[in-house]
């Protein structure tokens, strides 16, 4: 876990906190139902209506968290330091649980919240504390750079990443995908750095252009679509092969999953090269064949558990002379930058397809000689 990922979690983990009152809003639900075992009948209730507004405020507010959209590396690293169920869904869930016991009697309900409030007042001391410590030993948050977008691949155990030959594949996949889309779209972008090593697990982050980051996730968001669409479809031969459908309509099923890929995949290269205004035709046909292996590639390490994300500064942390241009993409990747935060984890690949490198794609993208600095249109 690299430490100024880990610093960046902490800080925004404690403001977060902050601006919720989570402490005080806890203890506020904790009192109300505290008073509402006490007194006489007719303050009970009306404890007890300050309960149940409280905690319905409070379920709303962590319902809509920040950290509940924050993309999956951030998440992670929430999850490894201990924090994520003192936080947003991560607490929401834990509350949740007890009020939904059925034999819990109202008073272990109570030492239930109680110990909560003490833990997650525990929580926000202590990560203060690191907050704080951390800069003192040199560790600054990892954040983009203004007027930069940073896209991050998390490649999980399933992926062979614990070899040298692992790192270098995944590495020419990663340059080969943000090489293609920049070129596209007629801008430059620096290669990958690995920043995080864990246990066979890689995470490899790399700073772009606000254009590049966009198309990245354009081009994951479609990537996931076809991969959800191939799952439904398996699961439809599945149940047809269940219910003794002849085996010539499930060939021709399972013909039609084979080639979704493929065809998909053209289909894909084929619109985003004509959104473009590339003025050197030849050098564009090479373009959309190079697309077509990074959808395929990207499709691959997807099925395999990988996510993909992008982070920008907010926009409060950009330059003042942001134009407005500018800022819509910022809200963009903004938006998306988490989109695989939620995408479901498989036990075992869907595609079936293989991780390694064609023999005819080993080589980074054959790099254009005369640059025809091409326009979105």
């Amino acid at each position: 876990m690299e430490a100024g990922r880990l610093l960046q979690v902490i800080t925004d983990f404690v403001h977060e906190s902050g601006s919720l009152q989570l402490p005080q809003v806890l203890n506020t639900v904790v009192s109300s139902l505290q008073q509402s075992m006490q007194g006489q009948p007719a303050q009970q209730a009306t404890h007890e209506q300050n309960f149940r507004d409280g905690l319905s405020k409070l379920f709303v507010a962590l319902e809509e968290s920040p950290s509940n959209f924050w993309p999956p590396s951030k998440l992670q690293i929430l999850e490894k330091s201990g924090l994520a169920a003192s936080i947003g869904r991560g607490l929401r869930a834990r509350i949740t649980k007890i009020l939904n016991h059925d034999i819990t009697s109202r008073q272990l309900i109570l030492n239930d919240l109680q110990k909560i409030l003490q833990d997650v007042q525990k929580q926000i001391t202590e990560a203060t504390q690191v907050a704080t410590a951390l800069p003192n030993f040199g560790v600054a948050p990892a954040l983009p750079p203004k007027g930069k977008a940073e896209i991050g691949f998390l490649l999980p155990n399933a992926i062979d990443t614990e070899r040298i030959t692992g790192i270098n594949r995944e590495l020419k996949v990663i340059d080969r995908a943000l090489k293609t889309v920049a070129e596209l779209h007629g801008e430059e972008v620096s290669s990958a750095a690995v920043s995080d090593v864990d246990r066979g697990s890689l995470s490899l982050f790399a700073v772009t252009s606000y254009v590049v980051a966009r198309g990245i996730l354009d081009l994951t968001d479609k990537v996931l679509n076809i991969w959800q669409r191939i799952i439904d479809l398996k699961r439809q031969h599945a149940e047809l092969k269940e219910g003794n459908v002849p085996p010539e309509i499930l060939d021709a099923l399972t013909a039609h999953i084979d080639e979704r890929l493929s065809t998909e995949s053209a289909a894909i290269a084929a619109k985003m090269v004509s959104e473009v205004n590339f003025p050197n035709k030849e050098r564009l046909r090479e373009l959309e064949t190079q697309l077509r292996i990074v959808i395929k590639d990207l499709a691959t390490r997807i099925d395999h558990g990988a996510k993909i994300e992008a982070s920008v500064l907010s926009e409060r942390d950009q330059a003042p002379q942001a134009s407005d241009d500018e800022l819509a993409l910022i809200r963009k990747v903004a938006e998306h930058g988490s989109l695989m935060a939620d995408t479901p984890q498989i036990e075992k690949p869907i595609l079936a397809l293989n991780l390694d490198l064609d023999a005819s794609d080993q080589s980074h993208p054959a790099e254009n000689p005369h640059p025809a600095n091409p326009t979105e249109t």
